[in-house]
């Protein structure tokens, strides 16, 4: 028996991992190898168990938490940053404050705290 169409498509992931390295190669053929080496360093980030991704897009702010790989599109991100998470102890507490609303919350340990955008 054949595999279905389905069964042999690539994950999406990977899929998005080719078409970056698609354009990092062709953008490296035309404009010369500094610019592919950009796009590449610039579109994908690989982050660990306690990393978090923080993107800023034109309009909006999104973290994406770690392990992963995230693939991002270049031309609509301002800046991306990596930064560690929080780890909490048994009997560590942290005082959280929402900068837009004002609002404090208390997280209390122990956890892994991602602090959101």
């Amino acid at each position: 028996r054949r595999p279905s169409a389905s069964s042999r498509a690539a994950p999406p992931l990977l899929a998005a991992v080719v078409a970056m390295a698609a354009a990092a190669l062709v953008s490296a053929m035309v404009f010369g190898v500094p610019t592919g080496v950009w796009v590449y360093r610039r579109a994908v980030y690989y982050l660990g168990k306690e990393e978090q991704l923080r993107v800023e897009r034109l309009t909006e702010t999104v973290v994406f938490n770690g392990p992963c790989v995230k693939v991002l599109n270049p031309l609509t991100v301002k800046s991306a940053k990596i930064v560690n998470a929080e780890c909490l102890g048994q009997l560590d507490y942290i005082v959280v404050k929402d900068t837009v609303s004002g609002k404090e919350r208390v997280e209390r340990g122990p956890q892994l705290l991602y602090l959101g955008p």
